[in-house]
């Protein structure tokens, strides 16, 4: 697999392109933390590469993880619902990042919906996220599998705050 990604985003279609990347994204409270002093959200996950599943005639052989470093900047508020980050070695798998804006532009809510109960709820002075690969890729056997009917459903009502 050739180097891994490296993305920004400074605006909701942007945060669509890393919410559609990180989704399956495996992670634990004990790789999330809150840096107060710096106003930012740092996550690590094993991400699903979606994007090797698309190369290659053997698509089967192409489900490949990745370590991977969400960073959210410029947080003026978070809360943490279903788990205490640093706590634990609770296993989380992200669904999705969503948008909202905020009151006064170019403020935003985010939310990381994780499968379950739990969740992350930001309000940010700006979109500011970034995700980059780190080290090499390793082969999996599974690949995650949303029913996407049900997950819509429950999405709509499930929009950050």
């Amino acid at each position: 697999m050739p180097g891994g990604l490296k993305l920004r985003a400074e605006d909701e279609e942007d945060l669509k392109i890393i919410s559609a990347s990180m989704q399956g994204a495996i992670t634990s409270a004990n790789e999330i933390a809150y840096v107060a002093r710096r106003r930012e959200l740092v996550l690590l996950a094993s991400r699903f590469c979606w994007e090797e599943t698309l190369r290659g005639f053997f698509r089967f052989w192409r489900n490949f993880r990745i370590r991977t470093a969400l960073r959210i900047e410029d947080v003026l508020d978070i809360r943490f619902k279903g788990f205490t980050p640093g706590n634990g070695d609770q296993v989380l798998e992200l669904l999705a990042i969503l948008h909202r804006p905020g009151e006064e532009p170019p403020e935003a809510r985010l939310e990381l919906v994780f499968a379950g109960e739990g969740g992350i709820r930001l309000h940010v002075e700006c979109i500011n996220v970034y995700m980059e690969d780190m080290g090499r890729a390793w082969w999996t056997p599974r690949r995650p599998r949303y029913d996407t009917e049900t997950a819509a459903a429950e999405n709509t009502d499930n929009a950050a705050p």
